[in-house]
């Protein structure tokens, strides 16, 4: 698709364990989700893509 023009964005979701639990006694949770929109580059690489990397180089954005 990016070789196309089209922009390809990719969703890392955050999770957070809340202190409290349902009535159930099963954990809460909290979700934060950032988004980084992908390079051609970022396709060469042919491994798995560490969102640290993103952070690293200021690609994550706060959705």
């Amino acid at each position: 698709m990016s070789d196309k023009g089209i922009a390809v964005t990719m969703i890392y979701y955050y999770r957070t364990t809340l202190k409290q639990k349902d009535k159930h006694g099963h954990p809460l949770y909290n979700f934060k989700f950032k988004k980084v929109t992908l390079k051609k580059s970022d396709f060469k690489k042919r491994g798995i893509i560490d969102p640290k990397e993103f952070e690293r180089n200021g690609r994550l954005a706060i959705a």
